[in-house]
């Protein structure tokens, strides 16, 4: 099912989720690895934390 379907929509389960978590979650669970996050450090960047 990993392989075939797309991730659920954060929003699916917490309607109340912030955008910029749901743009961070959705990007993480791509299929395509070009898609993702390459490194830890590329998303901490991303939160801001690193």
């Amino acid at each position: 099912m990993h392989h075939q379907e797309k991730a659920p929509d954060v929003t699916q389960f917490r309607k109340d989720a912030p955008e910029g978590l749901v743009g961070l979650v959705t990007r993480a669970l791509q299929k395509e690895r070009g898609e993702r996050w390459q490194t830890a450090a590329e998303m901490a960047a991303a939160l801001g934390t690193g």
